[in-house]
């Protein structure tokens, strides 16, 4: 499935006159996603057992979202891709934001050569995001350790640390 992501040309389908209709496009699958991990009957705290089945769909609609942050507008990725995202409860946002960050990081600085203007902004909304943790409350029992599966690779990608071997 990563191999996809690198067949569509999502600069061209942004530059080439299709960004309102690739932003709704995909603004629609993660609300599908969302809809699907996070069902609205379920109540706060409680997990749907089946959201682990879209593991590999999230953490590609995750990626593709990330790729896609680098060529639009702050505004519109804030909109469209980061509010969503944040509005879920903390696992499920990171299954999101990890392979976002990561993808956008490695897209858009890394391998760029020119890094966006707004880089340093969407990174530091991101930030703020991950900071708000609850494993990070110093008044938990467990403060300061990143047990869920995504928060750990979450916060290697923000210290620009999660490619270890760049070959």
């Amino acid at each position: 499935a990563a191999k996809i992501l690198e067949l569509i040309p999502f600069d061209k389908l942004v530059m080439g006159g299709t960004q309102a209709t690739l932003v709704s496009f995909l603004s629609g699958l993660l609300n599908w996603t969302i809809a699907k991990i996070s069902p609205p009957w379920i109540k706060p705290d409680r997990r749907d057992r089946s959201a682990t089945e879209l593991h590999e769909w999230t953490h590609q609609l995750g990626r593709a979202l990330g790729i896609v942050a680098g060529y639009l507008p702050q505004q519109v990725t804030t909109a469209a891709f980061l509010d969503p995202i944040f509005s879920l409860e903390e696992e499920l946002s990171w299954s999101l934001l990890h392979p976002f960050v990561d993808a956008y990081i490695c897209a858009h600085i890394y391998d760029a050569e020119n890094i966006p203007a707004e880089a340093p902004a969407l990174l530091e909304r991101c930030l703020e995001r991950v900071l708000l943790a609850s494993s990070l409350d110093p008044s938990t029992y467990h403060a300061g350790e990143l047990y869920n599966y995504n928060l750990p690779g979450l916060a290697d990608a923000l210290l620009f640390v999660s490619v270890e071997r760049a070959d």
